[in-house]
């Protein structure tokens, strides 16, 4: 992140980032009028967000937990996670200048993982009556979207962490206007299945492939779970989840030349002996509502 120093008559004004450099707030300071700027300083983002330092002045103490949130960016921060390990357990995560739904698909992640669930944006319901105030293009600057933006620090006793993420979202919950649950739903989704007993999709080895966007599109020599996690991670194809019952353990080598085309990849599927159909299950889902109703 490049930082701005404001230097008049050889005295340091200010520190900012270079967002701030405009042709008003530059006549503020050349005019000696009231500057609008507002102060900008690193932030260590391995330290607890916020704690300030005179804590590392005591010695005979030691942080167990941390928690902080608050909504609207904050500059001197980027965009984006980190994570408070130790030894390799994850036992505090750390989010930046982002948008709750962001907050809440890397959350999912994690919990579905946990409860042996592969997890992806097509698992998520949004109910609230504004759904755009949690997700929304970060990517598009201005005052509207810097003041949807939230900051949450996390950290739980390294002794507990396995319960982090379900704490965490339960943090989130008590301190946002929002109430985000995982429930078992019946949903509609499309269910892979096989249907022929030839096997025509099975890799003769070769290198590894994983080219399903490509063109052309491609796995080779990879497990059919990557096709699945390609279908739901993209909703051109299709916005309803799919989910695998092929019971295939083999690694695949599969070509396709329709993959924006629903029927005609359901064409080239069958080929492979192979379907989408369909269907409802019961699903494992993220639920967000307002609290209010």
């Amino acid at each position: 992140m490049p930082y701005i120093v404001w230097i008049k008559d050889g005295k340091v004004l200010n520190t900012t980032d270079a967002e701030q450099v405009t042709k008003k707030t530059i006549c503020e300071i050349l005019g000696n009028q009231r500057s609008s700027l507002q102060t900008v300083v690193q932030i260590d983002k391995t330290r607890p967000l916020m704690l300030s330092e005179s804590y590392d002045a005591e010695k005979n103490t030691e942080l167990s937990a941390y928690s902080f949130l608050s909504k609207g960016r904050i500059r001197s921060l980027d965009y984006g996670t980190w994570f408070h390990r130790d030894k390799g357990k994850t036992y505090g995560r750390q989010f930046t200048n982002l948008s709750l739904m962001e907050i809440y698909t890397a959350l999912g992640d994690e919990l579905f993982e946990l409860r042996g669930e592969h997890f992806s944006t097509k698992r998520i319901i949004n109910r609230i009556r504004k759904p755009e105030e949690i997700d929304f293009k970060t990517t598009v600057p201005g005052t509207e979207t810097d003041s949807k933006l939230y900051n949450i620090d996390f950290i739980v006793p390294k002794t507990q962490a396995d319960s982090l993420y379900d704490r965490m979202l339960r943090f989130i919950n008590d301190n946002t206007a929002y109430s985000a649950s995982l429930e078992t739903r019946m949903t509609r989704c499309l269910v892979f299945k096989r249907i022929s007993d030839t096997d025509t999709m099975e890799s003769k080895g070769g290198a590894f492939r994983d080219n399903f966007f490509g063109q052309p599109s491609e796995l080779n020599n990879a497990p059919l779970e990557y096709l699945i996690s390609a279908l739901n991670a993209n909703s051109d194809l299709t916005p309803l989840p799919v989910i695998d019952e092929t019971g295939y353990k083999g690694k695949v080598h599969l070509r396709f030349s329709k993959i924006d085309d629903f029927t005609g990849f359901q064409k080239e599927l069958a080929g492979y002996g192979l379907a989408l159909e369909e269907s409802e299950r019961s699903l494992l889902m993220i639920i967000i509502k307002d609290k209010q109703p």
